[in-house]
């Protein structure tokens, strides 16, 4: 984790559906839908604005070792930043 700040872009909404969430970037018109874990990051991210608070709850909420949280949430992050829904940092 290179820079612990985490902010979306202010043209990104999301909302859940159901057990997934969806995400609109409102400017460039992209929708994505993720799983309901997807849906939980984007919460904190919001919430909690800091990818190390992120990690901390996803690994105690999922009750799993943070390493493997690690590697799944910079994942998701990456793919967030390819679409520019994160603000750059």
């Amino acid at each position: 984790m290179t820079d612990d700040r985490l902010a979306l872009c202010p043209q990104v909404r999301f909302r859940a559906v159901d057990q997934e969430g969806v995400i609109i970037h409102t400017e460039r018109g992209v929708v994505i839908v993720v799983n309901a874990l997807g849906l939980r990051t984007l919460e904190l991210i919001r919430e909690q604005g800091s990818q190390r608070a992120v990690l901390e709850r996803l690994a105690t909420e999922y009750e799993a070792p943070e390493t493997t949280i690690a590697a799944d949430l910079d994942a998701f992050l990456d793919q967030m930043r390819a679409q520019q829904l994160l603000e750059a940092a």
